[in-house]
């Protein structure tokens, strides 16, 4: 896996699903989540990361339940939620999260 830094550096969000390959809930979030990209586009970059292949990463970030998703910007968590939710409330994170910078962005 490349360095973890460099995958949350970036200036858009990075909806990051930490799963595990034998729970079912985990493995049902991956069409949600390829609908999210495709619907966001550049506006947010998804990525999956297996514990099984990543558990030192796992550990250091302590996930204990799957599904967790983090949201991250600039290297900054903003946003963490473990089990199941909806393909609308991450849509709502992200949108605000994007308000939130152009809000920056315009006042600074």
């Amino acid at each position: 896996m490349a360095d973890f830094r460099q995958l949350i550096s970036g200036p858009n969000p990075v909806l990051i699903h930490f799963f595990d390959e034998s729970y079912a809930t985990s493995n049902r979030l991956d069409s949600m989540l390829e609908s999210i990209a495709k619907e966001m586009g550049a506006k947010v970059r998804v990525l999956n990361i297996s514990l099984d292949k990543n558990l030192v990463l796992a550990r250091i970030m302590q996930i204990n339940r799957v599904p967790t998703l983090m949201i991250y910007m600039e290297e900054n968590l903003l946003w963490r939620q473990s089990g199941i939710t909806t393909k609308a409330n991450i849509i709502k994170v992200l949108n605000s999260l994007n308000q939130s910078v152009l809000l920056f962005l315009f006042i600074g």
